[in-house]
């Protein structure tokens, strides 16, 4: 996203213009022709002739499939982020393994000779703090119980709970004696009916058979262990407390560079919402924090945040909603990350919703997506380019061509444009070795004027002539630095896929051969 980002708004915002090297051919020099290359050696050569379309930017950057183009033509810079699954089932269906252990003394004192019965009650509980479970059908799971004592007498240990039922229906039920002292259940396919709070019981029955065996001592103590493994439900149905999902996203992208640089207004941002939810509860998604953010920089795409968005019942197909609580975008090339941050809430009115029920397969999931029309204003914006440029390179196919006697450079510039703003620009002339600028081919900044009714506006063409210390200057240049400003002046604009920028630079040198001898 880092460089993504960085590439199409500013390749669209600011009509990058990623000029070519030197070229020599021997055609025309006009614009009858731009897509191509052409010149003739009756005018001069030339160095820069191009067209430079939208259209043409956004199919050499659009490789991600981020700038979406509509059938009039506008482009919008569109993001999105997914997240499957944001809230699932399994956070709900499963139950904490659990231990439960209670100590019994039974009374030798109303032993006789015929069995003796006691009754005690072994609590249970299926520890889940999201839901208040009615029903739940039981997918895996393990109880194992334990039974110890110090008792001589023949005895059995009866087991039974209604809030376990078997495939059939039926309470579970188990006996223990003294040559079953344990026993392990597979609950699959089990069902669950706890009480208040999702608790259980097991009533437990104690027989004893005396045998006419006279008891030794003051009591007996009888102990029942019981153990919950790798519980989960297939299904249940309860009454759900809130459940929240936060989220916090931050997305890279780099707009610094000493190449360009701009404050841009983008201008009707727009934000997406679609949820998918199989829960069969509504939901909410309250977003906290929409920017753009950098050292020391931040600006809110939310006019009032937190904004609140429905998660709707959907199983199937997602569902969209737009947030219209959106501001325009102010961003400057400080800025280097996107955020989202919010909550996505399962069920935020609570148990107060009433019962529902959830299987396995139940989820939501998410997706964000931020749309950017490209309706921007934009100031202070400039690009600039170095351009090969070596004079001794440029002329070497000229018969008797010599630096030396060169009298005068004429440089000849033409430029077309149907951009819906003005552009300012300037061709330098970089003394590589030291990295500063000798010359400059304008006097001032030239206006290429911006087209408002979708027709091409042609800037005529125009002949500077360098000569003198001038060209002793450039002599030794290496490189051109072309450099653009623009500006909408206030303005909104809006670019679509059809508009472009023509630019034609050719050179012509005029020779003095008046100082020649010959030998």
């Amino acid at each position: 996203m880092k460089r993504k980002l960085q590439q199409y708004l500013l390749g669209s915002s600011m009509m990058i213009l990623i000029l070519g090297g030197c070229t020599k051919f021997d055609e025309l020099f006009n614009f009858n022709n731009l897509d191509g290359l052409e010149g003739t050696s009756s005018w001069g050569i030339p160095i820069v002739n191009a067209k430079y379309s939208i259209g043409d930017l956004v199919q050499q950057f659009d490789s991600s499939g981020i700038m979406q183009v509509a059938p009039d033509g506008t482009i919008s810079l569109v993001y999105s982020f997914e997240q499957e699954q944001i809230i699932k089932a399994s956070d709900f269906l499963k139950v904490d393994n659990q231990v439960f252990s209670t100590p019994y003394v039974i009374n030798p004192n109303r032993l006789s000779n015929s069995t003796s019965i006691e009754q005690h009650i072994f609590p249970l509980s299926f520890d889940n703090e999201l839901m208040k479970i009615m029903s739940a059908s039981i997918k895996t799971g393990t109880i194992v119980i334990n039974v110890t004592n110090d008792m001589e007498q023949q005895y059995y240990c009866k087991l039974t709970t209604p809030n376990i039922k078997t495939s059939t229906g039926e309470n579970l039920s188990i006996t223990f004696s003294p040559t079953l002292l344990n026993y392990t259940i597979n609950l699959a396919n089990y069902t669950i009916l706890p009480g208040d709070n999702n608790t259980g019981e097991f009533n437990v029955e104690v027989g004893v058979i005396n045998n006419g065996i006279t008891p030794t001592a003051d009591h007996y103590d009888l102990n029942i262990s019981m153990t919950l493994n790798n519980f989960s439900l297939k299904s249940v149905y309860a009454k759900i407390a809130p459940y929240e999902i936060p989220f916090n996203e931050s997305f890279d992208f780099d707009l610094s560079s000493e190449q360009y640089g701009a404050d841009i207004t983008v201008y009707n941002p727009k934000l997406f919402i679609s949820t998918k939810n199989s829960f069969l509860i509504n939901g909410r998604i309250q977003l906290d924090t929409a920017a753009f953010s950098g050292d020391n920089e931040y600006s809110s795409i939310i006019t009032n945040p937190p904004t609140n968005i429905n998660i709707p019942i959907s199983p199937i197909n997602y569902q969209t909603d737009q947030i219209d609580a959106f501001s325009n975008i102010n961003i400057n090339t400080e800025y280097n990350k996107i955020q989202l941050s919010g909550v996505a809430i399962l069920n935020p009115n609570g148990f107060n919703a009433g019962v529902v029920r959830i299987d396995e397969n139940s989820e939501i999931s998410l997706k964000i997506k931020a749309e950017i029309p490209l309706d921007l204003k934009i100031t202070n914006t400039f690009y600039a380019d170095t351009i090969p440029f070596d004079l001794n390179d440029l002329l070497k196919d000229i018969p008797m061509a010599d630096l030396k006697f060169i009298d005068t450079l004429a440089f000849r510039t033409v430029f077309e444009s149907t951009l819906p703003i003005n552009v300012y620009t300037q061709v330098l002339f970089l003394d590589t070795n030291t990295n500063t600028i000798i010359d400059s081919l304008f006097t001032n900044s030239k206006i290429l004027y911006g087209s408002f009714n979708n027709s091409p506006v042609p800037s005529p063409p125009q002949m500077i002539q360098i000569s003198g210390d001038r060209i002793e200057n450039i002599k030794s240049c290496e490189k051109i630095l072309f450099r653009i400003k623009l500006d909408t002046e206030n303005r909104k604009v809006i670019f679509n896929t059809n508009q472009y920028l023509k630019a034609s630079l050719g050179l012509k040198a005029v020779f003095n051969y008046n100082q020649l001898s010959i030998n």
